[in-house]
């Protein structure tokens, strides 16, 4: 089965299976052993089992989620701090088509995306040019992309990012970290897509829906639904 296309028999199966996941979460049961145990029981194939995955980490602390987020006013003249790997790793796989899932606070996923991963092409440039003139129309105070240095793209990230934010005008600069997920736990202002820094950070923005406004692809997939 396509991660492009759920044919609706496979797609009713998965929304039931994240049903369950879901109920099992908010009862405590572990994320990992709860997929495992549903999508046994279910009989999904590899790919509905990593939907399901993904889609357990973007709502296993949905209501933390929904509590912190701020509004695109919230941020005006304020520090951001911009998780860059997984928000434009998102907006460009939506430029690209693919299928993005959609938690119930909005928050955006790329279900075969990976810290450390990184797919340079036409795309990704039109990411960062979107997520740097999304960032700018919020008028924030300073703007510090975050990135690690595991990806053999870091450096190309790096010089992206500070020449994008040249371009649009952005007061921005980029820091180098190991671990960004640590670094940025308990961080206000936080711009990212990845579940595990929006279930630590103290307050975040929901940037990519705002940088994909206006372009062509597939609809977010909800699950919960």
């Amino acid at each position: 089965m396509a991660s492009q296309h759920l044919e609706e028999a496979a797609l009713t199966q998965l929304r039931r299976a994240a049903e369950e996941v879901s109920w099992l979460l908010a009862r405590g049961y572990p994320s990992d052993a709860v997929n495992d145990f549903v999508g046994e029981h279910r009989a999904l194939d590899l790919e509905q089992q990593r939907l399901l995955a993904v889609n357990a980490q973007l709502g296993s602390e949905v209501k933390h989620h929904i509590a912190r987020e701020l509004d695109p006013e919230d941020v005006s003249r304020r520090p951001l701090r911009v998780d860059a790997a997984s928000l434009v790793s998102v907006v460009a796989a939506g430029l690209r088509g693919k299928l993005l899932l959609e938690s119930s606070a909005g928050v955006l996923a790329d279900p075969s995306w990976s810290r450390g991963t990184l797919t340079w092409d036409e795309a990704f440039d039109g990411a960062l040019d979107r997520c740097c003139a999304a960032l700018k129309r919020l008028r924030p105070k300073t703007c510090t992309w975050v990135i690690d240095p595991t990806s053999a793209e870091a450096g190309r990230l790096e010089a992206g990012l500070v020449a994008w934010s040249q371009k649009h005008k952005l007061k921005a600069a980029v820091t180098i970290v190991e671990d960004v997920v640590a670094t940025l736990a308990g961080a206000p202002f936080v711009v990212s897509c990845d579940p595990a820094i929006l279930d630590r950070c103290a307050t975040w923005m929901n940037l990519a829906p705002l940088a994909l406004a206006g372009a062509e692809g597939k609809a977010p997939l909800r699950l919960d639904e």
